[in-house]
């Protein structure tokens, strides 16, 4: 019966829309999410380059080395724009993820259980905490405005060079074979 869907459609939307004042506030949480996994495609293509130089390639980006810490920065920053209202949601919902990690992993086989290789993780928890922290302190949506404008933004890209090179670190990012 289409009621019947109607219905459960229109409870899951109040579920899922329920921490969301307004259409704006969860759509500026999916800006911030996607902003963030998208500042991975960076670190990702330098790890690459780092590990795998010999790799055969289709194209070769030139200044790559140059581009891929431009291109982490500019991700933080729309990360940075959408404020700590969003950003608080978010890195919540990024912890929320590692607790479901943990879950699933303590409740497999041992025999079963992917090694986690938490040493490639060790950027990942200074990048997101500091992340945090700056959206709290920064000036946009909800920031205590402790630190002034301007001042923010140099921070925040001060803040994701360092993360990157650190992230690049021998080990930092572990590529797996790829399937061909």
């Amino acid at each position: 019966m289409p009621i019947v869907a109607i219905v459960l459609s229109f409870i899951v939307g109040l579920i899922v829309f329920f921490p969301f004042p307004s259409w704006i506030k969860l759509v500026g949480l999916i800006v911030s999410a996607n902003a963030l996994v998208y500042a991975f495609a960076p670190l990702v293509f330098g790890a690459l380059r780092a590990q795998e130089p010999d790799r055969e390639r289709p194209f070769k980006l030139s200044g790559g080395s140059i581009l891929a810490p431009l291109g982490f920065v500019a991700a933080n920053y729309i990360v940075y724009f959408t404020g700590w209202v969003t950003n608080s949601k978010l890195f919540l919902l990024v912890l929320l993820g590692f607790v479901v990690l943990g879950i699933s992993y303590a409740i497999q086989p041992v025999d079963q259980r992917p090694p986690l290789e938490w040493k490639a993780t060790g950027w990942m928890w200074p990048y997101f905490g500091g992340m945090a922290l700056l959206s709290y302190l920064g000036s946009f949506e909800g920031g205590k405005k402790a630190i002034p404008f301007g001042l923010d933004l140099v921070l925040v890209a001060v803040f994701s060079v360092i993360i990157y090179f650190f992230a690049m670190r021998p080990g930092s990012i572990l590529i797996g074979p790829v399937c061909t």
